[in-house]
């Protein structure tokens, strides 16, 4: 499937969009369509039976709506070649399950199923078709690999989607069903969790032993950001200026601004350990080998189009 430029009047709603075409985009949303135009590609189907080549709308209303209104009279789509009735219809249903649901385990479980009724459809063409980095979709489909028992806690919003992000990295379900009886019993935040998942792979701690040695370390650099911060704000009401604590528990904006840049640029996540003394770690993480590849020639600066 290759990516069209569709005049807009020749594009109407699939009837299971028609409600949610009465639904206006948001401020935010036509405030950046104005500044970059639409970068989220409509999925549409040819429409049999016209006179002149229509076509039908199967996902991305936000855009096919805000563009007429802001003079956009053409849109990029990608464009399902013979599609019936019935996979069009489950098309729907099924990106807009994607899109909408908030829950990891359900939009992991729609991104799938998605990919697998639509084989013509790469993973990529879905996350353009949604506006996400491919990455992203490669982040929730990983979560499908936990013990079912774990991805039932997600589901149920016992466990957050960080947690289960770091559990990822954790090779046997053992380990990951001990980390996560600890996480339970102890109310743990996912950085605690992140910390305790690098002890155990790399010292071979238990998952007790390991959160035994994350937790004290957490409240400590938790210690130190209080301290500096306060510092901080001293010195911006000397200036007679205001601040706010971000939270203790979050990263710096700048880091996870920095993480986002370098995550577009190497075309998968990038995770970077940011340590009070300075110091810190940068983790590159790739769910398969042609990634990892992928990575390694945008790295070596021999193009950017691998994934």
């Amino acid at each position: 499937m290759e990516l069209r430029t569709i005049p807009i009047d020749l594009i109407t709603p699939h009837e299971l969009l028609r409600k949610v075409v009465l639904l206006h985009p948001s401020a935010k949303e036509m405030d950046l369509i104005r500044k970059v135009g639409i970068t989220k590609p409509l999925t549409l189907r040819p429409l049999q039976g016209t006179s002149s080549q229509h076509y039908q709308l199967l996902a991305g209303v936000s855009s096919w709506v805000a563009a007429p209104l802001i003079g956009i009279h053409e849109v990029p789509a990608v464009v399902l070649e013979d599609i019936d009735d019935d996979t069009a219809r489950d098309i729907v249903i099924q990106i807009q399950e994607v899109v909408t649901s908030q829950n990891p385990i359900k939009k992991a479980h729609a991104i799938r199923a998605v990919l697998e009724s639509n084989p013509d459809m790469s993973q990529l063409e879905l996350a353009q078709t949604m506006g996400e980095k491919n990455y992203n979709l490669s982040h929730y489909l990983r979560l499908l690999r936990l013990p079912s028992a774990i991805q039932n806690m997600v589901e149920m919003e016992q466990l957050q989607y960080g947690h289960a992000r770091a559990l990822l990295s954790l090779e046997s379900s053992q380990e990951q069903l001990a980390l996560v009886t600890e996480t339970v019993k102890r109310k743990l935040s996912a950085r605690v969790v992140e910390r305790a998942v690098k002890k155990m792979v790399l010292r071979g701690l238990t998952a007790p032993e390991a959160v035994g040695e994350a937790i004290p370390e957490q409240i400590s650099q938790s210690k130190n950001a209080l301290q500096i911060d306060s510092a901080s704000q001293q010195r911006m009401a000397d200036n007679g200026q205001t601040g706010v604590n971000p939270g203790l528990n979050e990263k710096d904006s700048n880091i996870e601004k920095l993480e986002q840049q370098l995550s577009d640029i190497l075309g998968t996540a990038v995770e970077i350990e940011y340590l009070v003394n300075g110091s810190g770690s940068l983790k590159i993480v790739y769910d398969n080998l042609d990634i990892l590849d992928g990575v390694i020639k945008r790295i070596e600066g021999q193009g950017s189009e691998y994934l």
